[in-house]
């Protein structure tokens, strides 16, 4: 969907989080489409941070923001790291402007100061509970002059509400959704700030779009219920309503909504990189087909492909399954168009957080055989202390299946005579060590499930392990023929 043309404003939005905790894969998604909506309609991407909840606020949590967008390979026009003609753009730095637009609200009549106590209105909630109603404020408050309420501000405790329109149909054109009616029968007069000077969400979100110039929001369904009230707001500051776009919540496997971890995995992007081993390829990919179509056969895409083939109209109105298997799928997919030298130097953070200590060309050569077979950064140190480390066998799996272990000893001891002869050259190149045990394996006409499964087994003491051939080049022609001997003096 291109919204630009000559007749319209330059497309802007927004990704505005709150730093209360770690970015997680919800965030993610709407950061991407944001990122590939403004792309594809020559706009401008605004981060902005949110960061009026004091109580909640936490540093890590706001430099876990710009780390992991960075990850992501995302990028914005303007932001409280790069600067811009809209700034500031954290919400702390914008309470003048805020108080500004409160102390207008309340001149034009258009919001009053509640004095109700905590007290009265938790005894209305509670009534409201009994009779199964929904709690709205009963407006007591509303009746009340400016001079009236200047006078008792000076001595209580009080709250700023909306005057919200009554008997008004608030309809808009959701991008996802379609056509949008909420009554503002259902909208109460809602709280915008405590005291003159403290604006809540609500206020400082439809302030801040308007002063950046936003013309569309694409935010999660979650918050649809709020666009009501931001209209609300919108129409009491005089404000051009942008156009919105709802995305699908985000369901786990149940068809619940998705929570912050998974099973034993942390949903949050710092864990998912830091813990487990995704790449950033893999998670726009996932987040991207949450809920978007691309209506091809394509499953696997770059952030490049991604911004050829996005189209806002095709994101659906259903609930989006988030899958760990699907995950890993990807993630398996996108470590295989990774050349060995970039997933090693990818791995590179796990392998110091292991304590392990090995060379970079033995290391780059053990993720060039297992690179088919890894599907998290987080298994590679392992990886290197299965070949590293001696393999403690178990002599009932040494055999393939009913050969016995007298076929196994003999089919163990030709290849030990054959390969000690082999000279050292033939070990530099894995293809040429492999076509060597080769033509040995079929010489000695035992078959080659019956040699080449104990020699696997004896190198890598594991039924699941890269070929005997990877082996052997991965430990050279000492360690290999010191394992098969190992295996031969145990099975007796």
């Amino acid at each position: 969907m291109q919204e630009n043309s000559e007749n319209k404003p330059k497309v802007r939005v927004r990704f505005p989080p709150s730093p209360t905790g770690f970015l997680h894969v919800g965030h993610a998604r709407t950061a991407l489409y944001n990122y590939l909506f403004a792309h594809i309609n020559n706009g401008d991407l605004v981060l902005r941070i949110e960061d009026t909840d004091v109580a909640r606020y936490s540093s890590e949590g706001e430099k876990d923001i710009f780390e992991s967008l960075k990850w992501l390979g995302l990028s914005w026009n303007e932001g409280p790291d790069i600067g811009g003609p809209n700034a500031p753009y954290k919400q702390s730095e914008r309470t003048s402007k805020y108080s500004e637009k409160i102390k207008q609200l309340l001149q034009d009549g258009k919001a009053y100061r509640c004095f109700c106590s905590q007290e009265r209105l938790d005894k209305m909630r509670e009534i409201a509970e009994m009779e199964k109603k929904s709690f709205k404020y009963d407006k007591t408050c509303r009746v009340l002059t400016l001079e009236e309420s200047d006078m008792r501000a000076e001595k209580e405790n009080f709250v700023v509400r909306l005057k919200v329109d009554l008997g008004e149909t608030i309809v808009f054109d959701d991008l996802v959704r379609g056509n949008v009616k909420f009554s503002s029968d259902m909208v109460d007069d809602f709280v915008i700030s405590k005291g003159d000077n403290q604006a809540l969400y609500h206020l400082a979100v439809v302030i801040d779009d308007a002063e950046m110039g936003i013309t569309h929001i694409i935010r999660g369904e979650d918050g649809l219920s709020n666009t009501p009230k931001h209209i609300s707001l919108q129409k009491a500051l005089g404000y051009v309503t942008p156009r919105y776009a709802h995305l699908p919540l985000i369901l786990d496997e149940k068809k619940k909504k998705l929570s912050k971890r998974s099973g034993d995995v942390v949903l949050t992007l710092k864990s998912l990189r830091e813990d487990q081993g995704y790449l950033p390829e893999t998670l726009l990919n996932a987040v991207a087909l949450l809920g978007w179509n691309p209506k091809t056969e394509q499953v696997v895409f770059t952030l490049e492909e991604l911004k050829a083939a996005f189209k806002l109209e095709n994101v659906q109105k259903a609930g989006a399954v988030f899958s760990l298997d699907r995950l890993n799928w990807l993630n398996k997919q996108h470590i295989k168009r990774l050349s060995a030298e970039d997933l090693m130097e990818r791995s590179k953070p796990f392998i110091n957080k292991s304590g392990i200590e090995i060379d970079r060309g033995f290391l780059l050569k053990i993720i060039r055989v297992e690179k088919e077979r890894i599907t998290l950064l987080k298994e590679i140190p392992q990886l290197v202390l299965d070949i590293t480390n001696e393999p403690v066998l178990d002599t009932e799996k040494i055999p393939w299946k009913n050969d016995g272990k007298d076929r196994a000893k003999d089919a163990l001891a030709v290849l030990i005579e054959e390969i000690g002869i082999l000279p050292m050259e033939v070990w530099s190149d894995l293809l040429v060590l492999q076509t060597k045990i080769m033509e040995i394996v079929d010489k000695t006409e035992m078959g080659r499930a019956t040699t080449l499964w104990p020699m696997r087994y004896a190198l890598s003491g594991k039924e699941n392990s890269a070929g005997p051939h990877e082996l052997a080049w991965l430990l050279g022609k000492p360690e290999t023929i010191k394992r098969m001997r190992e295996a031969v003096v145990q099975l007796g």
